[in-house]
């Protein structure tokens, strides 16, 4: 019966099941031995949970032969075992959040005897604290990703004596490494990096972003998010990279509101400087045409900005406003025609005739109004307008009747509706599905 589906149809469900149990499905027939040794089945490959021991993956190892794209996440995992070392065809090795792992020669050996693997995630592993091994190998030339947050190191540095050709690049979470290894680190960055992160690093400095901005100008994207150390000095780094179209510096609170006013970038397309001193004429200095995502949320941009961004980003799909107390006028928004999610959580957005305007728009399917003047007027409308995702509406100060009423219309109108009711209806007191269970027309499993 399930063969009837088609091979590639129940490919793609046997995809679904853990790796495991491909080799458990061999079993039961002929025609399913033949679906789980199909070379595509195994060219990307995911073993997650303590189901992968060591003696399992032994037993998987010479189907993984073949693989192209190995993700490996097993948190007590200590070493993947011997003869991985073998594997000629790999591509991208992901270990992960493998927080026991310490095998860091055995690395180092899939390295050197696989001249096709560029791209390598090694996040959270233990390596007992050490990266001399691996900073040591003239095989990390070949990596063009190499994503190493959250190792628990004293340093990083090490790491780019051969690993010249890198591209991608994330460094997040590193708490141990000291403000002056950064410094040292960002001048020997490698020229040919175009993405980087330093998100979550508390030691990271502006002398070591002005050393990156300085020698890392091939940059597209970047991210210093929750960097406490960063301030208006680091902002002069930022703008020597005119090629960014994707920057994130969330939570950079030491930056004055004034500098912002000083930066060019002319290629941006993704803007996250949420809760920092942002106002409405630092803003204008990043709005371009080309802008399409737009995070300026706990900031001091008010309605005065907001017609600038709707006449000057007609490329606009995201904008999160929360928590934007001096935004209190949206009828501009509707300029915005490509704009398919609006936050406006925690906003002082009284207008409701606004919030209609806006859900008009052609292509939004998310609007965020909690903690916002909701009346039961809005919501009905808001229940009628089926293609709108309600996402998180605070509807505690509606009766629960109503809001009822509302959900039952939802689920009769649109099955995508489900969304809207599972967070709309898990910000009533946790006795409301009780107390109301049965005038649900829809299952109470959506709540």
């Amino acid at each position: 019966m399930f063969l009837e589906l088609g091979v590639e149809i129940f490919r793609e469900i046997t995809r679904k099941l853990k790796v495991i149990e491909w080799v458990v499905l061999r079993l039961v027939c002929k025609a399913f031995n033949t679906i789980t040794h199909h070379p595509d089945l195994w060219r990307k490959v995911n073993l997650s949970g303590k189901v992968y021991t060591p003696e399992a993956l032994a037993l998987l190892l010479p189907d993984l032969q073949q693989t192209q794209d190995l993700t490996v996440f097993v948190k007590k995992l200590i070493t993947l075992g011997p003869g991985f070392n073998t594997l000629s065809e790999l591509r991208s090795l992901s270990l992960q959040g493998c927080a026991a792992f310490r095998d860091i020669g055995l690395v180092c050996e899939m390295l050197k005897n696989n001249s096709k693997l560029c791209s390598l995630n090694i996040q959270a592993c233990s390596f007992g604290g050490k990266l001399d091994t691996l900073s040591s190998t003239p095989a990390m030339s070949q990596l063009t990703t190499l994503k190493m947050g959250s190792l628990n190191v004293p340093s990083i540095k090490p790491i780019f004596e051969h690993a010249t050709r890198l591209r991608v690049l994330d460094v997040t979470a590193n708490f141990k490494v000291p403000t002056p290894d950064f410094v040292a680190s960002a001048k020997v960055f490698p020229e040919s990096l175009t993405d980087l992160s330093m998100r979550g690093c508390p030691q990271l400095s502006d002398a070591a972003i002005v050393e990156m901005g300085t020698r890392c100008t091939n940059l597209t994207r970047l991210d210093l998010g929750k960097c406490p150390r960063i301030t208006t000095g680091a902002l002069k780094g930022i703008n020597n990279l005119t090629q960014l179209n994707q920057l994130q510096m969330p939570g950079l609170e030491l930056v004055v509101p004034e500098a912002f006013e000083g930066l060019s970038l002319p290629n941006i397309t993704s803007l996250n400087l949420s809760r920092t001193g942002l106002t409405d004429s630092g803003l204008l200095k990043f709005l371009c045409p080309g802008l399409t995502y737009l995070n300026v949320a706990s900031t001091g941009v008010t309605d005065a900005c907001l017609e600038y961004v709707a006449n000057h980003t007609k490329a606009l799909k995201v904008l999160d406003l929360t928590y934007c107390k001096g935004v209190t006028d949206v009828s501009a928004l509707p300029q915005c025609l490509q704009l398919d999610v609006l936050d406006l959580l925690g906003t002082n957005v009284s207008n409701h005739n606004d919030i209609y305007a806006i859900l008009d728009l052609p292509q939004l399917y998310k609007i965020e109004l909690g903690r916002s003047a909701v009346t039961e007027e809005t919501v009905e409308y808001l229940c009628t307008k089926t293609t709108v995702c309600l996402a998180t509406l605070e509807c505690r100060h509606l009766a629960p009747e109503f809001m009822i009423r509302m959900l039952n219309l939802l689920h009769k109108r649109l099955y995508a509706a489900r969304g809207a009711l599972l967070k709309a209806s898990l910000n009533y007191p946790k006795d409301f599905l009780q107390t109301h269970k049965e005038s649900c027309n829809f299952k109470t499993t959506l709540f």
